[in-house]
C-alpha cells in the first residue's frame, strides 16, 4: 500500500489494507497513494523502479503501546533515521517497502528525521495483538496494518508524497485501503476506503483474466476440470518453457516427444487444445499470472500432479525400451540371413536348347521373374548345402518331356507372413526358392510372376515353407506329382527344431543337406526378449502416455526383422 500525505504533521499515520487475504507473504505488494488512486507494485521492483538508497538503519527499539490498538500490544517498534535531502527506500522485517522521496519530510530545519515504524501483516499477528478491524461497526478482513510516526521529541511534517508498499500473497480486485481514525492513542475506526491504483501488475492480471475468459474458460476451470484439466497453480506444476510451448502448440513438433502432452491428450478425449501461435510472451504470462493469482485468491490447495508419476514412469520405460530394442536390433543384424545357401554347381554345364530357331525369330516378351524374399535371421537359420543341383533355369523350353506349366503355392492359416517357400524337383536336380506372385496375397511362384514354370510332367516333387515368429519355428511341406496346372496349399504350424530336421531328412535328397539350427545370437536375443517382456510390467497402467510407441518421432512396436528381396 502506498500512502501519500502532504503538509501533515507526522504524529501517527495508521494504514490498514482490508481484503479477503488471510496471510501476507513476500512476493506481491499492495501500494496506495492518499491523494490519488492506489497502485500495486511488486516488492522486488521497488529498488529498481525508484532510484533511491535503501536505508539499513532500521533499529529495533522494543515493544510499546500502539496507536492502532486499545491495549498493550506485542508489536516491535523500529526506529529509522532518514536524511531528508535524499531519496530513501526502507524495507521492514515483514517486507514492507517505504519510499520517502528527497525533501518529502520537513524535520523543523533538521537534516535528519527520526521515525518509528510498527507493522502487523499476518492475521495471526493482528489477532494476537487484538487490533481493531472494523469500519462503522462492520467487520473487515485485514491484509495488513502499518503505522508510521515521528519519534519521541521530533516534529515532522510530510510536504511531498511518500509511498508504502505492503506485501500480499495475491491481488484481490475487491481490495481497498482504509485510513485509521484515532482517539487518544487508539484507532477507533477505519474509514475512507479506496480501490487500489492500477499498475503493471494489476493490468497484467486484468489482461490475463480477459484472455482466460475469452479463450480458456470454456474448457478449463481454475479449481475443476471441464473438457480440459483444472489449471490451479499450473505454473508451479509445469515449468515456464513447457507452458509457453504447449500454449502455442499442444501437438508439439513432429520430431519431438512430449509424454506429458501425450497423457493430457489421451486423458481428455484426444481433443487437441487450440493453438495460440500468435500469442507473445506477455500475453501468455498474463494468462498464467491470472491463473496463479486466482488459485491463491480462492485459497486452493496445491493439487497433486497425478500425471507426473505416470509421465516419469513412462520416460523411464521409454529409455529402457529404447535401450533393449536397439540392442535386439543389433543382435538380429549381426545374425545374417535366415536362409543360408552353399551351392556347388554341377560339373556339367546346363544343356543348351538343341532346337534351332530361324534367323528372323523374335523371342516372346518374358514376364518378370519372382523375387525371393530376404529375411534376417532372428532365432534360427535354415542352411541349404547342395552339390550338383540346379535352379529352375535348367528347364527353359518344352523339350524332353518339359512343358510350360503353372505351379502356385498358397499359404493359409494364422502364420503366413515372412515365410520362405521352396520347390524341389529331384528328377532334374532342381532346388528353387519361390517369391510372391504379382497382385496375389500369400501366393508364391517359382519362375515368373504369373506362376508360369517349365516342368517335367508326372514326376515327384515337393514344396515346403519355413519361417519363425515369437521364438518359434513354423513349417509345412507336401509332396506331389507334377502336372500342367496346379495350386498347392501349405498351412505353416509351430514345430520344434528336431521335428523339422527329422522331416527334412525324410526327403532323402542326394547331395543335399538341409538343416535348421539356432542363429548366432539366438540365445542373446531370447534373453533380451525376456527383458522386454518383463519391462511391460513397469509400463504405466493408470494413464496412457503412448509409452514405447513413439520414440524419436518414429512409431515403435514389436521389433521386426529387416525384409529385402533377392533375385
Amino acid at each position: 500500500m502506498r500512502l501519500t500525505l502532504g503538509f501533515i504533521t507526522l504524529i501517527g499515520i495508521s494504514i490498514l489494507v482490508f481484503t479477503s487475504c488471510r496471510s501476507a507473504k513476500k512476493g506481491t505488494s499492495i501500494s496506495t497513494m492518499a491523494d490519488s488512486l492506489p497502485v500495486h507494485t511488486p516488492v522486488v521492483d521497488v529498488d529498481s523502479v525508484l532510484p533511491a538508497s535503501i536505508s539499513s538503519s532500521l533499529t529495533k527499539s522494543g515493544k510499546t503501546m500502539n496507536v492502532v490498538g486499545n491495549r498493550s500490544l506485542p508489536l516491535d517498534i523500529f526506529l529509522v533515521s532518514v536524511d531528508v535531502a535524499r531519496d530513501t527506500v526502507l524495507q521492514t522485517p515483514g517486507g514492507v517497502f517505504i519510499h520517502i522521496p528527497a525533501n518529502a519530510l520537513d524535520a523543523g530545519g533538521l537534516s535528519i528525521a527520526k521515525l518509528e515504524i510498527r507493522e502487523a501483516l499476518k492475521i495471526s499477528d493482528i489477532i494476537r495483538a487484538g487490533l481493531f478491524t472494523q469500519t462503522d461497526g462492520k467487520p473487515l478482513s485485514s491484509g495488513g496494518m502499518i503505522q508510521i510516526e515521528a519519534a519521541a521529541g521530533q516534529s515532522v511534517k510530510i510536504i511531498k508524497s511518500i509511498g508504502v508498499s505492503i506485501p500480499t500473497s495475491y491481488l484481490d480486485p475487491k481490495m481497498q485501503v482504509y485510513k485509521g481514525v484515532t482517539k487518544g492513542s487508539a484507532v477507533t475506526n477505519w474509514t475512507d476506503p479506496r480501490p487500489l491504483i492500477k499498475n503493471t501488475q494489476t493490468v497484467q492480471i486484468d489482461t490475463g483474466k480477459k484472455l482466460f475468459v475469452a479463450h480458456c474458460a470454456s474448457c478449463h476451470g481454475i479449481n475443476k476440470p471441464i473438457t480440459g484439466p483444472a489449471l490451479a497453480y499450473i505454473s508451479r506444476l509445469r515449468n515456464q518453457r513447457w507452458l509457453y510451448a504447449y500454449t502455442r502448440n499442444s501437438k508439439g513438433d513432429m520430431d519431438s516427444v512430449d509424454r506429458y502432452a501425450d497423457c493430457l491428450y489421451n486423458e481428455y478425449g484426444k481433443t487437441p487444445m487450440p493453438e495460440y501461435k500468435s500469442w507473445g510472451d506477455k500475453q501468455i504470462s498474463a494468462v498464467y499470472s491470472y491463473i496463479d493469482n486466482e488459485s491463491k485468491r480462492l485459497e486452493l490447495s496445491l493439487p497433486a500432479d497425478h500425471l507426473k508419476k505416470c509421465v516419469d514412469s513412462c520416460i523411464w520405460y521409454d529409455a529402457e525400451y529404447d535401450r533393449l530394442t536397439k540392442r535386439r536390433n543389433k543382435l538380429v543384424g549381426d545374425n545374417g540371413n535366415r536362409v543360408v545357401r552353399k551351392e556347388t554347381p554341377p560339373a556339367d554345364p546346363i544343356p543348351e536348347n538343341p532346337k534351332a530357331e530361324p534367323d528372323n525369330y523374335i523371342p516372346p516378351k518374358m514376364l518378370p521373374k519372382v523375387n525371393a524374399p530376404y529375411y534376417q535371421s532372428v532365432y534360427y537359420q535354415f542352411s541349404i548345402q547342395s552339390f550338383g543341383w540346379y535352379n529352375i533355369d535348367v528347364l527353359v523350353s518344352e523339350t524332353d518331356g518339359v512343358k510350360k506349366s503353372e505351379l502356385i503355392v498358397r499359404l493359409q492359416g494364422s502364420y503366413t507372413s515372412e515365410m520362405n517357400v521352396f520347390f524341389i524337383l529331384p528328377s532334374a536336380k532342381v532346388f528353387q526358392e519361390g517369391g510372391p506372385l504379382a497382385g496375389r496375397k500369400n501366393e508364391y511362384g517359382f519362375y515368373t510372376v504369373d506362376g508360369s514354370i517349365y516342368l517335367q510332367q508326372s514326376v515327384k516333387a515337393t514344396v515346403m515353407t519355413t519361417g519363425e515368429r515369437d521364438g518359434k519355428l513354423f513349417f509345412d511341406m507336401v509332396s506331389f506329382q507334377t502336372s500342367e496346372k496346379q495350386t498347392l496349399t501349405l498351412s505353416p504350424a509351430a514345430i520344434t527344431k528336431d521335428q523339422m530336421n527329422k522331416m527334412l531328412k525324410s526327403l532323402d535328397l542326394p547331395d543335399v543337406n538341409l538343416l535348421v539350427q539356432d542363429s548366432k545370437n539366438g540365445d542373446a536375443i531370447r534373453a533380451t526378449d525376456m527383458q522386454l517382456k518383463d519391462l511391460e510390467t513397469f509400463k504405466p497402467k493408470t494413464c496412457d502416455c503412448n509409452c514405447g510407441r513413439i520414440l524419436n518421432g518414429k512409431i515403435w512396436d514389436v521389433p521386426k526383422p529387416e525384409v529385402q528381396t533377392r533375385n
